[in-house]
């Protein structure tokens, strides 16, 4: 999802709303919030919201373990 600065930020109740997007691959992922990207980004996000971020990093830990486990076993 791409947004022009513009967009970013809107007005609801008359407080600025900062948007966070994620966007996930099947090895990685890149993160943009506050104007921050990647392990900065996850930072911020953790704040509002921490079960999202602990769920991102499980999910690539898993996928980068398997991946690991399947090359090693092709190796031997």
């Amino acid at each position: 999802m791409l947004l022009d600065q513009d967009q970013d930020q809107e007005q609801v109740e008359g407080r600025a709303v900062q948007v966070s997007e994620v966007t996930v691959s099947f090895f990685g992922f890149r993160a943009k919030s506050h104007d921050r990207t990647g392990f900065s980004a996850l930072k911020h996000m953790y704040r509002d919201h921490p079960v999202l971020v602990r769920c991102l990093c499980t999910y690539l830990g898993a996928m980068w373990t398997v991946t690991l486990a399947v090359t090693a076993l092709n190796l031997l």
